[in-house]
């Protein structure tokens, strides 16, 4: 187990990139809540950090990107997608976007959608841009508290982590709004960060 203060220098930046490349698991700081990052392509390193988690393998996990163009082969952008994802993001938001291929990334989404977030903060966009699409769940034991700085997430996951990236305490301390635009009707799914007010969603 590592430890590493941000802001990365170049040399902590490729060694936290080649980890994700190995396989390993990396805790990252976000907008909302420390993240526990791995290759989403990487089907054993997935189920690893299941493992980790204690998370049931039936509950999907959201993937972060550096912006869309890294996602946009695996899913169908509708024009509220669109729209939503220049309008919102990066920032505290989970977007829940049609798979084009059912079974692409099967562990980490649900048969038929696939939640993305674009994150708002400098140290994980570099990882992004360096390496591609890494998971995007919160660094804790399942149904345990979300860890909002990073001794939390340490006194969860202990040793079984590759890095730890210290950036102190989130700036939202809370988890992202999920909403569902996978249609042209768009849902929320989850309460979080960013109001239904400030999405200006009115749902029957």
């Amino acid at each position: 187990m590592k430890r590493f203060n941000s802001p990365l220098n170049d040399e902590q930046l490729r060694e936290v990139i080649e980890v994700l490349k190995s396989g390993g698991t990396i805790v990252y700081p976000t907008d909302t809540l420390y993240g526990l990052g791995t290759d989403p392509f990487n089907e054993e390193a997935v189920k690893r950090m299941y493992d980790l988690k204690k998370r049931p393998f039936d509950e999907p996990i959201s993937v972060a990107v550096h912006d869309i163009s890294q996602i946009e082969d695996y899913v169908e952008l509708t024009d509220l997608a669109r729209h939503t994802t220049r309008e919102f993001l990066p920032g505290p938001l989970t977007i829940l976007l049609k798979k084009k291929d059912p079974s692409s990334l099967p562990i980490v989404s649900s048969e038929t959608k696939l939640g993305v977030r674009i994150l708002d903060h400098p140290v994980a966009l570099p990882i992004l841009d360096g390496f591609g699409p890494i998971t995007s769940t919160s660094a804790n034991i399942h149904e345990a508290e979300p860890p909002c700085d990073i001794d939390s997430a340490i006194e969860q996951l202990g040793d079984s982590v590759d890095i730890y990236i210290d950036a102190g305490r989130c700036r939202y301390g809370q988890e992202s709004t999920v909403l569902d635009v996978s249609t042209d009707s768009p849902k929320i799914i989850r309460s979080g960060v960013m109001s239904r007010e400030r999405l200006r969603i009115n749902e029957k």
